[in-house]
């Protein structure tokens, strides 16, 4: 799963398995940057700390203002990709 760095990609999300992939993308979307937020589990600890902890299977990436009040985020969890719209 490959994530764009800014919303306007022409893949804003790849999903791939073997030979099969998909990607999609937004139409006239405004430029904003992909932000990954880190687990609240992992905020805190020192960096040989978080090696050694399985802290989460997910990870969120959003985009903010892709289009005037709206932002999207991405959560990743490890047998799926759900997809919030956010108003």
């Amino acid at each position: 799963m490959l994530f764009a760095k800014t919303a306007t990609s022409k893949q804003l999300v790849q999903l791939s398995q073997g030979s099969y992939e998909i990607s999609f993308s937004l139409l006239d979307a405004q430029s904003s940057l992909a932000q990954v937020a880190l687990p609240l589990e992992a905020k805190g600890l020192s960096v040989n700390e978080s090696k050694k902890v399985l802290i989460n299977l997910s990870s969120t990436i959003t985009y903010d203002e892709v289009f005037k009040g709206v932002s999207l985020r991405y959560t990743v969890l490890p047998e799926r990709l759900k997809e919030d719209i956010i108003l």
